[in-house]
């Protein structure tokens, strides 16, 4: 084998099989006991024996050594060999193969291409073995001068079983320690070729591979075993010998002892005699024929079969003169060469001493003369010291997030004690704010109100929720403000009752408005002439305005307790007096008459099913709605696992040749299955950022199949699976770091040849090593510590708060990218795969990112802004040539006076039709703050005129697919209202100009806390309601900030808003013609009505925009409307 570069050599090749294997299935199951002795048994009773009988042959040391000196040498003549030329390298090649076996051999017939080269098994796992019956249990030093040097230890020689494996001996430390050891076995006598092999190998022989000191010739034994190599008989008549039929045939100068012990073992069965044991027994002054034959074929296939073997003429690469050159020169040539010993210090025939050699030994060394064997010595490759330093820096590691998290904390702090001092600095200035003396006088008129109260011991609570009849509490109410008891109010008294409910309310109605609807109100009911009013035309007034309101009470606000108390009322008091009687019929009659078109009493008893049948119909419909997203993620997901299991599969049940299921084997299944999963997740992952690729292919038909809108959901999955597969993965390299610190190098060596090489050292790289001075631990570290501050960032708290630090952590996704790919490239276990994963996604991720820089880089003038109520800020700019977008959609925009590394989305107000593009912005952060500060008239003028703006865009998302459904429902919460104006302007545009298109009927539902807060939206409304001459849209507002109950607060401003409904067809409160309600809306009953009005409908889609409060309310209600066997409520929605 190379020894430099085991790549080049035989290394991995298999063995050549010079005889039929043996296994007791045929297959590959070694024979063991009981079938053939125990290997340790036959150690101990055939090879044990007294040591110091010196080689019939007088075989030196040096010969036996070989195999160890040639390493040594190897290694010690790197920069000679180099230097050397083409002879250089024969010489050394044929010495590395020149023994006393190819002398006995034939002359050379030239190259033989059909031979194979190959290590044969019997040679491998026995006969080169043989060498073991040549070594001493201890070796001499000596010099030049034939001065023999004793141990450190005063003893006479370095003892092989203290010293083999031990490159750290302290008698071995320096070039010179090492040529005083050559020329020492050099002159030294081997052990006599017999069957007899020294304790220092028997017993304390350290083995490949393991951790304790083991039997050489056990280990052979069974390794011949393990290879299925015949037995001693069956090679014997394999190589035209004659079997032994019994035991004194084998070696008649064995020990009788030893063999009467060693067959009743075998049971006194010669044809069950393992080959290394029969080899070992039939040797006489060398190897037996067997072992002779064996070797001697591996040496001539060598020769045969190597081209460029020197005395190969046909190669043409020497002359004669250069071959009988290398003939000449010896292993004593390149000894003198390459250490300090000179002619006449070694003998020529080193592997031999004869008597006239230089320097002849002392006396054989027997194992009496030297130290005992050591036993065997424990050493804590990982001592307290290294757990401690260890388990710290692990701990450190896994609290990366937390020190992330104090970070974000610490920045959330500083970002928000700025918003809050910029905040204060604007305080003085807001546009929208109440003047004092309205707030003030508000406060008294309500402080009024409850002083009445109080005089006649009743609270406001009390009339919400006070129990007794219907008439009790109407008549409660009436008393409140019939100061003088005698059952009737003047015109002003009763004016004061009803304006009462309108200042308890809190509502925003100017004292002329409240005057002008009462006014309105009495006149409608008939009672504008009278001067005063009893207790039944109060209750008459309020049937004749709340009648009608009855079912939207029962519908939008599911109160039994006001349902009762409105019909009860109205079914048990009529209004007495014969001269109203005509006219109170005749507006009963016309109450009665008029329909809701949409809030109508669902007939649920035909819906009702058992809960078993609710629940199969709402899992139809829960598949139905999102079966795309079933099937993306089962696919993204099964991958994921796919590649883990094979990855896990691999190195469990297929890599036995690799050594890692001896070593670490969970740790390295964890680590690398999860690197698998992680390989797939990070690149796929860019694919769902791709803004530009994914709002193209909305377009396409591939948007059936997948589900665009969800794709920053899929985004934040994958990210959670693969921050989770990160955390596995490290600590599964926690286990395997932990393994390697304690396992010897010659394991690392053979788990990891790029990285390590086999010095003979026992000492193992520290856990420093793993973590800090490799390329994939430090790597490692570095993005565990990318990823808390990633993950943490980006997450919804400190994402609100920071928007900044978000975008600046989740910048570092390049830094990740580039780390992965160099982490993975060390290749320590496996060729690198990342790169093949991502270098699909990363394209077309390029791609998506040179689309948009190309539009950033465009300014876009500012044409109006103005800053409108609640903190809104309506910018319009010019629209940029090509610039094609769809309503609903949405676009990236930086100020350029605010920095133009920080993008914000917003979505578009603007009707794909209109010239110019607008957004309303409200202000609830630094950024949107500072953006509307910018555009104030102090800082126009600052500026000298708008800041321009960059435009990334447009983008889309689920708003847009309104036009698939016959019939769409829009919900938006404050400023959530932002894409249904674009929708609401582009669906009456089209209708205008009579542009065909799927959908028929528009449901826009708005809700806000107070008619004020959303000003603006009026605007848009209105111009909407003025351009839908079909009324395909019907706008609902709800104000929340009201009660929700019909109580003392808000019954006169149903009252009120009932009326101006009835008589103007406009709101009170909003001066549209849309509806307002009070409280929330109950989505469930909407829907339920909307069955009612389009039974023909199929699907209708309900588009939600706003907090996620809202968003869980309107799923509820479709999930609930879809247990039902009727129309299918598709949502979509988008959450701020």
């Amino acid at each position: 084998n190379n020894l430099a570069d085991h790549n080049r050599g035989a290394t991995g090749a298999a063995l050549v099989r010079l005889f039929p294997a043996q296994y007791t299935d045929g297959v590959y199951l070694p024979q063991q006991e009981p079938h053939l002795p125990n290997p340790r048994q036959i150690s101990n009773i055939a090879m044990s024996g007294q040591s110091g009988l010196l080689s019939y042959r007088n075989r030196s040391v040096l010969s036996v050594a070989f195999g160890e000196l040639e390493q040594t040498l190897c290694h010690k003549t790197k920069d000679w060999l180099h230097e050397t030329n083409l002879w250089s390298v024969q010489i050394s090649l044929m010495v590395c193969v020149k023994c006393s076996w190819l002398c006995r051999s034939t002359s050379l017939q030239g190259y033989q291409k059909y031979v194979d080269p190959g290590i044969s098994a019997e040679f491998e796992a026995a006969a080169v073995r043989f060498g073991l019956t040549l070594a001493p249990p201890g070796v001499y030093k000596r010099n030049r001068t034939c001065h023999y040097n004793s141990a450190v230890n005063n003893s006479p020689g370095l003892r092989l079983c203290n010293t083999f494996w031990n490159r750290n001996n302290p008698n071995l430390q320096s070039s010179q320690d090492v040529d005083e050891l050559i020329m020492g076995m050099a002159s030294q006598i081997a052990e006599r070729e017999d069957n007899i092999i020294v304790e220092d190998l028997r017993d304390y022989m350290y083995g490949p591979l393991r951790f304790s000191r083991s039997d050489a010739v056990a280990l052979t034994i069974q390794r011949g075993r393990d290879f299925g190599l015949p037995s001693y008989n069956q090679i014997r008549e394999s190589l035209n010998m004659r079997p032994v039929n019994s035991w004194d045939e084998i070696n008649p100068k064995l020990n009788n002892t030893q063999v009467l012990e060693l067959a009743e073992l075998y049971e006194n069965d010669t044809s069950r005699l393992d080959l290394f044991v029969g080899g070992l027994l039939e040797s006489q002054e060398g190897p037996g024929p067997v072992f002779s034959s064996i070797i001697l074929d591996q040496f001539e296939r060598i020769r045969n079969a190597d081209r460029f073997w020197f005395e190969n003429k046909q190669n043409g690469l020497f002359t004669e003169e250069e071959i009988q050159a290398i003939r000449n020169t010896t292993f004593h040539d390149v000894l003198l060469d390459v250490t300090s010993a000179e002619e006449g210090d070694i003998q020529r025939n080193v592997f031999f001493w004869v008597n006239g050699d230089p320097c002849p030994q002392p006396q054989p060394i027997t194992s009496s003369d030297l130290h005992p064997c050591k036993k065997v010595s424990s050493m804590s490759y990982f001592d307290n010291s290294s757990k401690a330093g260890f388990g710290a820096t692990v701990v450190v590691l896994f609290l990366f997030p937390v020190a992330s998290y104090i970070v974000a904390c610490v920045v959330a702090h500083v970002r928000t004690a700025r918003y809050k001092r910029f905040q204060k600095k604007l305080r003085g200035s807001t546009t929208d704010k109440k003047p004092a003396h309205e707030t003030i006088g508000q406060m008294l008129q309500f402080y009024s109100v409850m002083v009445l109260l109080c005089c006649v011991g009743k609270s406001v609570t009390m009339f919400a929720v006070n129990p007794g009849t219907p008439e009790e509490k109407s008549k409660l109410l009436f008393s409140m403000h019939d100061i003088k008891e005698d059952g009737f109010l003047s015109k002003e008294e009763f004016t004061s009752l009803l304006r009462s409910f309108i200042d308890i309310s809190g509502s925003a109605l100017s004292k002329s408005q409240a005057e002008d609807g009462i006014a309105a109100m009495l006149q409608a009911a008939g009672l504008d002439n009278k001067d005063s009013f009893s207790w039944e035309d109060f209750h008459f007034l309020l049937y004749i305005f709340l009648h009608g309101l009855i079912p939207q009470v029962i519908i939008f606000l599911s109160s039994p307790n006001t349902e009762a108390f409105y019909f009860e009322t109205v079914l048990t008091h009529r209004p007495d007096g014969e001269q109203d009687q005509e006219l109170r019929q005749r507006q009963i009659k016309k109450i009665e008459q008029s329909n809701p078109q949409v809030y109508v009493r669902p007939q649920r008893e035909r819906y009702n099913r058992n809960p078993v049948q609710q629940w199969i119909q709402q899992f139809k419909r829960f598949i139905e709605n999102y079966r795309r997203h079933i099937i993306c993620m089962v696919i993204i997901y099964g991958i994921t696992a796919g590649l883990a299991l094979e990855r896990c599969y691999y190195y469990g049940l297929q890599a036995h040749a690799s050594g890692i299921p001896e070593t670490s084997l969970v740790g390295v299944l964890v680590s690398r299955g999860s690197a698998a999963a992680i390989s797939f997740l990070f690149p796929y992952m860019l694919l769902t950022v791709c803004r530009n690729l994914i709002t193209m292919c909305r377009e396409t038909f591939l948007n059936r199949y997948i589900p665009f809108d969800a794709a920053i959901d899929l985004h934040r999955h994958m990210a959670i699976a693969a921050v989770v597969l990160s955390v596995v993965h490290s600590l599964g390299h926690v286990v395997n770091v932990y393994i390697f610190c304690i396992s010897d190098l010659s394991i690392l060596a053979c788990l990891f040849p790029r990285v390590f090489s086999n010095n003979g050292s026992e000492l193992p790289m520290k856990w420093t090593f793993w973590f800090f001075k490799t390329v994939p631990g430090l790597t490692g570290v570095l993005l565990l510590l990318i990823f808390a501050f990633m993950y943490v960032f980006a997450s919804h708290y400190f994402r609100r708060i920071s928007f900044r630090g978000f975008w600046i952590t989740h910048h570092l996704y390049v830094l990740v990218y580039v780390l992965t790919v160099i982490h993975g490239s060390y290749a320590l276990l496996q060729e690198p795969r990342f790169h093949i994963y991502l270098i699909p996604p990363g394209l077309l991720f390029l791609l998506d990112k040179l689309i948009s820089l190309n539009r950033k880089k465009v300014e876009i003038p500012v044409v109006k802004a103005e800053l409108l109520p609640s903190d809104v800020t309506y910018l319009e700019f010019k629209r940029p040539q090509g610039f094609v977008y769809r309503s609903g959609q949405w676009v990236r925009i930086a100020c350029l006076a605010l920095g133009t590394d920080e993008y914000h989305p917003f979505t578009l107000t603007s009707a794909p039709h209109e010239e110019t593009l607008s957004l309303h912005i409200r202000a609830v952060g630094p950024w949107t703050s500072k953006l509307r500060e910018a555009y104030t008239p102090e800082k126009l003028q600052e500026f000298g005129g708008y800041p321009k703006l960059y435009l990334d865009g447009p983008f889309g998302e689920g708003h847009q697919e309104w036009t698939d459904y016959e019939v769409s429902v829009l919900v938006g919460a404050g400023i959530g209202v932002t894409p249904f104006a674009s929708i609401l302007k582009d669906l009456v545009f089209k209708s205008s100009v009579k542009f065909k298109f799927h959908c028929k009927k528009v449901y826009f539902i708005w809700v806000t806390r107070t008619q004020r807060q959303f000003e603006w939206v009026s605007e848009i409304i209105r111009e909407v309601e003025d351009m839908d001459a079909q009324e395909l849209v019907s706008v609902h507002f709800y104000i929340t900030q009201l009660a929700e109950k019909f109580d003392l607060r808000t019954t006169m401003l149903y009252v009120c808003e009932r009326h101006f409904q009835k008589v103007w067809n406009r709101s009170l409160f909003t001066g549209l013609r849309s509806i307002t309600h009070f409280g929330r809306p109950p989505f469930l009953a909407f829907l339920s009505s909307l069955q009612e009005v389009h039974p023909e409908v199929e699907k209708i889609g309900v588009f939600s925009c706003g907090p996620p409060g809202l968003t869980k309310n309107v799923e509820k209600a479709c999930q609930q409307m879809n247990k039902r066997d009727q129309t299918h409520f598709v949502h979509h929605y988008e959450n701020f």
